[in-house]
């Protein structure tokens, strides 16, 4: 069956979220100080970055943890060649621990329940979000940093029954907001031109045959360090499928317009369904990169240089 992230839900995920403070949330914490990443947790702890100090290594700050508070995530990582993916809702309340640290209550889409803080990351070379849920076989971690709409960092797991660690594997993550403000780019020879200069397609082949993905724009916005982000994602037209929708995502793009002049177009794959990818840069009408996505290939990744 394709996957279909339906409004009903997200609301049943808030309304899960709003349930796990007083208890729940005092023992999620002692589990994730006890039970998970003790490794990394001790790594942290034992060195300083960022003008953090070591025993002061998180947050105590609510406005650290705004960027996600009341907001939804989607994760994708890489684990043995296969690609997972992780919807993620936050709660809307910052909340104090026993500690005297904060963190936001979060649920995943497959019910795990979380935490999420904000603490020195060493293996990312300063201060960053990190996201622990906990699982019957496995307890995971996100480690990550935002850049504007975006996330990127390492996925962790700890196999429940062992303590074991595994990780870390590389993690991208998309904010699932609404687009208000950002321009739709219209549609021209099957793709959209997703800036100025770059146009990108995205053909999903289902059982009755190929149909042009529909681009969704998410965000265009600069780092501070000045590198140009660009991201959206291609659905199926409810016109074409009756399984299409525009919170069904297919196909998630990020455009990444490096300081160094490189660019990279990423397609994370996020459906069942083959799609194949095209991109062209500097646009003239004729696509220069093509690719195939799969449920067993799910990232392709097209690389230009900016003229």
């Amino acid at each position: 069956m394709f996957k279909k992230i339906k409004i009903f839900f997200l609301i049943s995920f808030f309304f899960t979220c709003s349930t796990l403070y007083a208890d729940d949330i005092l023992d999620l914490h002692k589990q994730e100080q006890s039970l998970t990443i003790q490794k990394r947790v001790e790594m942290a702890k034992s060195q300083s970055h960022n003008g953090a100090r070591s025993d002061d290594w998180e947050s105590s700050n609510p406005d650290d943890l705004k960027p996600l508070a009341d907001s939804v995530w989607l994760f994708i990582y890489e684990v043995g060649g296969a690609t997972f993916t992780e919807t993620v809702v936050f709660n809307k309340e910052i909340k104090y621990l026993d500690d005297g640290t904060v963190a936001v209550i979060c649920v995943t889409e497959s019910g795990m329940a979380g935490m999420a803080k904000y603490i020195d990351l060493p293996d990312l070379e300063g201060n960053g979000f990190t996201v622990f849920m906990l699982g019957t076989i496995l307890n995971k971690m996100f480690d990550f940093k935002i850049a504007g709409n975006m996330a990127s960092g390492n996925y962790f797991s700890q196999t429940v029954s062992t303590g074991k660690l595994n990780g870390p594997y590389d993690l991208v993550g998309f904010k699932i907001i609404s687009s208000e403000g950002v321009e739709q780019p219209e549609k021209i020879k099957g793709g959209y031109k997703a800036t100025e200069n770059l146009w990108v397609r995205g053909v999903i082949q289902t059982d009755n045959g190929p149909i042009d993905g529909v681009f969704y724009k998410g965000g265009d916005n600069t780092t501070a360090n000045g590198d140009r982000v660009v991201w959206g994602y291609f659905y199926a037209s409810p016109d074409d499928v009756s399984w299409g929708s525009k919170d069904n995502p297919d196909l998630y793009v990020k455009i990444w317009f490096d300081v160094s002049g490189r660019i990279d177009v990423n397609y994370f794959h996020v459906s069942v369904p083959k799609i194949d990818v095209y991109s062209d840069y500097p646009y003239d009408g004729s696509y220069d990169k093509k690719g195939t996505a799969t449920m067993d290939e799910r990232y392709v990744r097209h690389e230009f240089q900016k003229q």
